[in-house]
């Protein structure tokens, strides 16, 4: 068995990123890429692990008892190839446990912290779905706000083009989780796929979670209308201290994101 097997638990979690590889490694880089790659990773999770939390290796090698570890990863020869291994894994659940949670992370966040944080909350949860897991080309720097916000924006299409292929699976059911910037992408895209239509994806589409969402109150009541429409629920958490909602009411010149409502009344007319 690869290193770390024996560790904790071993989650699974498909991949789809529009980042840059790294010399043709499963290393992808905070550069954009004009291709998406699809890959399959498993993650231990340490079994001194602490809920809510991710400890990176401080050294090598890695404490397994305390640090989440990548024990394998399996790169995908194209989209087909995706869709083909996420089926198997479908069929071989039991059909309650067919759901696919979908994780899309936020600004400031490299290709490893985005993956681990998806292994984490699907082992504090306990989830029997399958984990896919969107990973846009953040630079992962917090100078880099600019530069995430145009990410954000370039990976809509790529978000559509994961979202189609899902919904294209044998996956029953689809719940999507996004933070911070990762908020913009996923309502942008859910947008924009209700504008050109997309009837097999919303019917399986059954929730959608914003964590510390990065979005103007009236932009994301002007992107939540439709879905409110199709009577998809929508469940915001808010945030006081997050540092990168802070940062981004600065730079506009205080207006307040989403992520730091205190008052539902001022998502007007929404359900």
């Amino acid at each position: 068995k690869p290193p770390g097997a024996e560790q904790g638990s071993v989650q699974d979690v498909f991949v789809a990123s529009t980042r840059k590889l790294v010399g043709g490694s499963a290393v992808l880089s905070g550069t954009r890429s004009p291709a998406m790659h699809y890959f399959d990773f498993s993650v231990a999770v340490p079994p001194d692990h602490i809920p809510g939390t991710v400890r990176f290796p401080r050294r090598r090698p890695p404490n397994l008892q305390t640090d989440f570890v990548t024990i394998s990863a399996t790169q995908f020869r194209d989209r087909s190839a995706f869709v083909n291994s996420l089926n198997s894994v479908a069929r071989q659940k039991q059909p309650q446990d067919r759901e696919v949670v979908l994780f899309v992370h936020g600004f400031n966040t490299n290709f490893a912290e985005g993956l681990y944080r998806q292994a984490q909350l699907s082992h504090d949860f306990g989830s029997r779905g399958i984990s896919v897991n969107f990973s846009w080309a953040s630079a992962g720097d917090l100078r880099a706000y600019a530069y995430d916000r145009e990410s954000a924006l370039l990976a809509r299409d790529g978000l559509e083009s994961l979202l189609l292929s899902v919904s294209a699976s044998n996956a029953a059911r689809i719940v999507i989780i996004a933070h911070s910037m990762g908020a913009q992408v996923v309502m942008e895209t859910l947008r924009q796929m209700e504008i050109r239509g997309a009837p097999v994806f919303f019917d399986k589409l059954s929730s959608v979670v914003l964590v510390a969402p990065d979005i103007g109150v009236d932009l994301f009541v002007s992107q939540a209308t439709p879905l409110a429409e199709l009577d998809i629920p929508l469940y915001i958490f808010v945030s006081s201290r997050d540092r990168a909602l802070r940062l981004s009411s600065l730079l506009r010149g205080r207006a307040p994101r989403l992520g730091m409502l205190t008052d539902a009344a001022a998502l007007g007319d929404l359900p």
